[in-house]
């Protein structure tokens, strides 16, 4: 991210969704299972219950690590009671795979970076978030290998302080939208598919926000695509996913392009949409994971190469727009997406509800 006062532009973003705490308490259980199996010959991992108290045990024991050299393990199996010492070194040997997996992610980020004028040398801090970068393995690494300290700051609690201030300034946003859609006597909805062509709304209320006082409800937060979206066609003798929204693009972005029918006396196109982490502008139906579709349905047959105009867009809000009009009967099609980490207008209520009902001590 690159911070200037109350702006805030997000470079870069990746990782894999994947990996994550769970991964390192996996690689503790399977080490103990074979332990306790050398021993007894029992195999743990064959009892659903044995293994649902086991990682109960193994986040208990990779949290103790953090602060300790070394603890000891206890676990009660049918066969018997295994107990062992666990050293921080041994651990990390256990895990030093998903560490190495981290660190190549970091790398991949780096590169990203660079590419956009952002070498490492222009880095001024590198800030650790989530619980996992509480053990000492984390910052060993980042030490080691980019020699550079890094800052561990209430890493449990950061990204719902950062989610926190985020929901403020989208809340201001989203009157400033209202207010706008008002004066122009038009929807909302309407103000919104106007500004993800044009951007005006999103450079008014930069300009109207921008260094109006330090206050965090008047940060300006320009994010990016942490996704890939395309769209598959037939591109001469195969199917190819067209990639037409890129990971790490400026939000929000659009994406306007002409496609054509491909048979004589078509009735209707069925529009798909992929997301990946690809940066390729094509790529195969395999490397990509469908997450919708929509229909555009003729109000008449259309010869083969009729052209459609597709337009692909991602809002702030993480809403994708997916709009498509012929130009020989100017049927259209108009329709959205709820991208699956998104909340719509019902969880959002019943969020806001929670929150309201919740006593903060």
């Amino acid at each position: 991210m690159n911070i200037k006062g109350n702006d805030i532009t997000v470079i870069c973003t990746g990782g894999d969704d994947q990996l994550g705490g769970k991964d390192w308490d996996e690689a503790l259980i399977e080490y103990v299972t074979e332990r306790y199996e050398e021993e007894y010959g029992e195999d743990l991992s064959e009892d659903p219950e044995m293994i649902a108290g086991l990682y109960n045990d193994v986040e208990v024991w990779k949290k103790s690590l953090s602060s300790r050299e070394k603890i000891n393990m206890t676990v009660n199996g049918p066969a018997g009671r295994f107990r062992e010492e666990l050293t921080r070194e041994k651990y990390d040997e256990l895990t030093e795979n998903l560490l190495d997996r981290t660190k190549n992610l970091l790398d991949d980020v780096l590169s990203t970076a660079e590419k956009q004028g952002y070498d490492f040398s222009k880095i001024d801090k590198v800030l650790l978030v989530g619980g996992s970068s509480k053990m000492p393995q984390v910052s060993k690494m980042i030490e080691r290998d980019y020699n550079v300290t890094p800052i561990l700051t209430d890493p449990d609690e950061a990204v719902a302080k950062g989610a926190a201030i985020y929901a403020s300034n989208q809340k201001d946003y989203n009157d400033f939208i209202l207010e706008e859609a008002n004066k122009k006597g038009k929807t909302v909805d309407e103000i919104k598919e106007e500004n993800l062509v044009t951007g005006e709304i999103d450079k008014k209320y930069a300009m109207m926000t921008k260094g109006t006082d330090t206050d965090t409800t008047n940060i300006n937060i320009t994010n990016v695509l942490s996704r890939t979206y395309g769209i598959e066609v037939w591109s001469g003798d195969e199917y190819k996913i067209v990639n037409k929204l890129m990971i790490n693009q400026e939000l929000p972005a659009t994406c306007i392009e002409d496609f054509y029918t491909r048979y004589d006396d078509q009735e209707r196109v069925v529009i798909e949409i992929y997301e990946s982490r690809s940066t390729d502008k094509r790529i195969d139906p395999e490397d990509g994971t469908l997450i919708t579709e929509a229909e555009l349905v003729f109000t008449k047959k259309v010869p083969k190469g009729t052209k459609i105009t597709h337009t692909l867009a991602l809002d702030n809000s993480g809403l994708l727009h997916i709009v498509a009009e012929d130009e020989l009967t100017h049927s259209k099609l108009d329709t959205t997406f709820k991208l699956s980490n998104q909340m719509d207008d019902e969880e959002m209520e019943k969020a806001m509800t929670r929150m309201q009902l919740a006593n903060v001590e």
